[in-house]
C-alpha cells in the first residue's frame, strides 16, 4: 500500500514539476515521507537518508528558492565547467557511498548509491532551475527501474512510476529548454 501511495504521489508531482509549478515541493514533500518507510521496509539504507534529507530540501525549495517571480523566469543552463564538476562530483561520490553500503545488508549498494547521489545532484539543480538537472533525473529514473526491478520483492508500482518519471524527465527537458528560447 505504501509503493502504491508513493507511486500516485509521484505520479502527480511529475505532472506539476514538468509545468515548472511551485507546488510540486509540497507532494514530494509528502512522497518521501512514504519512501522513508518504504526504503526502510527494504533495507535500502541510503534511500533513507537520501529521502530524509530530501524532504527537507524540498520544503527549502518550496518557501526559500522557488518562491519569486514567474514560474519560468529563473530557468537557466549551466556552463561547461559546472557540468564537468557535476558528472565529477557524482561519480565520486557514488563509488564513496557505495563502499559505505557494501558494509550493510542494502542489497544492492552501488545502484543505491548511484540513485542516491543522482537524486541529490537531480533536486539540487532543479531547486535552482538548471536545465540540466532534467538530464540527471532521466538518468536517475532509468537506474531507478532497474533497482526496484533487482530487488527481491520487485517494486512493480514503482516501476511503472519511474517508467512515467522517465517520460516526464524528457518532456520536461523540452519544455523547459523551450521556455529558455523563448525568454531569450
Amino acid at each position: 500500500m505504501i509503493e502504491f501511495i508513493c507511486a500516485i504521489l509521484g505520479l502527480a508531482q511529475g505532472v506539476l514539476a514538468w509545468l515548472n509549478k511551485r507546488s510540486n515541493w509540497i507532494v514530494y514533500t509528502l512522497m518521501m515521507v512514504f519512501l522513508v518507510i518504504f526504503s526502510a521496509a527494504n533495507n535500502l539504507w541510503a534511500d533513507v537518508v537520501q529521502n530524509t534529507i530530501y524532504a527537507v530540501i524540498c520544503l527549502y525549495s518550496y518557501f526559500i528558492l522557488w518562491n519569486k517571480g514567474s514560474d519560468f523566469a529563473h530557468i537557466s543552463k549551466m556552463n561547461n565547467t559546472n557540468r564537468i564538476w557535476t558528472i565529477v562530483t557524482i561519480s565520486l561520490a557514488t563509488i564513496i557511498v557505495g563502499m559505505l553500503l557494501k558494509g550493510t545488508n542494502d542489497p544492492l549498494p552501488m545502484i543505491d548509491a548511484f540513485t542516491t547521489v543522482t537524486t541529490f545532484a537531480a533536486l539540487i539543480l532543479m531547486s535552482y532551475h538548471k536545465l540540466e538537472c532534467w538530464i540527471v533525473w532521466l538518468i536517475n529514473d532509468i537506474a531507478y527501474i532497474v533497482q526496484y526491478y533487482m530487488l527481491p520483492d520487485q517494486a512493480w508500482y514503482l516501476i511503472f512510476l519511474y517508467i512515467i518519471w522517465t517520460g516526464f524527465a524528457v518532456g520536461s527537458l523540452m519544455t523547459w529548454r523551450k521556455q529558455i528560447i523563448t525568454n531569450s
